[in-house]
């Protein structure tokens, strides 16, 4: 294999062809089904929602041209559909299926590598939405004018090198990501039984209460009960506040993981009362109180450190734990626990966006046992999430790596081609 970098950025290297797409391939459109169309068994419909990976299938019981016809392989472009998501390439994982409109199927593939396509068409797409029609969500773009968009394309079996090496950090990728999701059920499951049977072996009698089953010492308590001074909204501010100032925690940091990442907090101007008000301290837990999505609410997180004094923004509820009944780090798993994320849903109220108050959320009620229990427990699901974070940035070095190769690879910056092909 040789190795070779191109002489002149922009310029197409040597034996490399400028083709348009539709001079590579047959851009074949699904058909347009109606919803009378659909059936509770047949051979699936193959709809926007199923190229990421959704199971939830229309069916069609009747006999359909065999250009619909999609089979696993088959590489899809999505021509109307979400920015980054699924707009664009997709190549089809799933069942033998039938083929919706708003999604063409590309075949007759003309001197191009079905792989090397892929990743050419992932490259371009970011290109082809700012052609595309719609607002900053759905957009579309017609079949002319996909068509249109030109690629550099190298010789077949540079193609196929090129595929391969990007197959191959692909595949490491989904390969780290199924450790992630995996580590994840256990997690869930580990959660479950911590938070409500107890360390195993610790306990032997169980009680009934209101939010379920757990070990008889246990107490059962409201966030109220355990909240030393009570529970706070944070401080509202105008946007021409930001940009300098206190560090400020957003509802996006709460989603961002159960701690407060405070080197990457925003910033906003406050008052010395302010600062004094709606300050946060090591061990805060912070709810979310208020989303567009009813699933938005509740979320959580604790502050585990504290470089700055900051504050935290309106759409947030502090919750300051009483260090003498609970362990901040468990009140914020449990906080995440679908016993407390049922409570939760149940008192939140929906208008224009989705709210729960203080007395709502103070209401919720959790199941506290010992506090050396709770920081073994605590300490427990935290040790999981560490595996998660480790696997996480070997995922994500794993994507910059791939970002990189594709930049050099599919512009032909970096030559990488079998010896007996050449580059002259």
């Amino acid at each position: 294999m040789t190795l070779e970098v191109a002489p002149v950025p922009g310029v197409l290297p040597t034996r490399w062809r400028n083709v348009s797409l539709g001079d590579l391939a047959d851009f074949i459109n699904g058909r347009a089904f109606k919803p009378s169309d659909w059936t509770s068994s047949g051979t699936p419909i193959i709809r926007i929602q199923n190229l990421n990976g959704g199971a939830d299938f229309n069916y069609y019981a009747g006999e359909v041209d065999p250009r619909f016809r999609v089979g696993r392989g088959d590489l899809l472009f999505s021509w109307s559909g979400t920015r980054g998501t699924s707009f664009g390439p997709h190549m089809w994982r799933g069942p033998e299926a039938i083929l919706n409109q708003h999604i063409f199927n590309l075949r007759n593939l003309r001197d191009v590598e079905q792989g090397f396509l892929f990743h050419a068409l992932k490259r371009l797409t970011s290109a082809v939405e700012k052609r595309a029609h719609g607002g900053t969500g759905i957009v579309h773009i017609t079949k002319g004018e996909l068509e249109s968009f030109r690629l550099g394309v190298p010789p077949l079996p540079e193609q196929r090198r090129i595929t391969a090496i990007l197959s191959s950090v692909d595949a490491a990728i989904e390969a780290t990501q199924s450790v992630i999701d995996q580590i994840q059920v256990v997690k869930n499951a580990m959660m479950a039984e911590l938070l409500t049977r107890g360390l195993p072996g610790r306990h032997t009698r169980f009680k009934q209460t209101e939010i379920g089953e757990v070990p008889e010492e246990w107490e059962i308590l409201s966030l109220a009960d355990i909240s030393a001074g009570g529970l706070k909204n944070g401080v509202f501010k105008k946007k021409t506040e930001f940009g300098n100032g206190a560090p400020l925690v957003n509802v996006v940091d709460v989603y961002r993981g159960v701690e407060v990442d405070a080197s990457g907090l925003g910033r906003v101007r406050v008052s010395p009362e302010e600062r004094a008000n709606f300050g946060a301290e090591v061990g805060d837990v912070f709810f979310v109180r208020s989303s567009l999505k009813l699933e938005g609410i509740g979320h959580c997180c604790v502050v585990t450190s504290s470089p700055e004094p900051m504050v935290f923004e309106c759409h947030i509820i502090r919750i300051r734990p009483d260090v003498r009944r609970v362990n901040s780090l468990f009140l914020c798993y449990q906080g995440l626990s679908d016993v407390c994320r049922r409570q939760i849903m149940s008192h939140a109220k929906t208008t224009t966006m989705t709210t729960i108050g203080q007395d709502g959320l103070g209401s919720v009620r959790v199941a506290v046992p010992s506090l050396d229990e709770q920081q073994l427990i605590a300490s427990s699901i935290r040790s999981v999430e560490d595996t998660t974070t480790v696997h996480a940035a070997e995922r994500d070095a794993l994507l910059h790596l791939k970002n990189a190769l594709t930049g050099v690879l599919l512009t032909g910056e970096l030559r990488v081609c079998p010896d007996e092909v050449g580059l002259g």
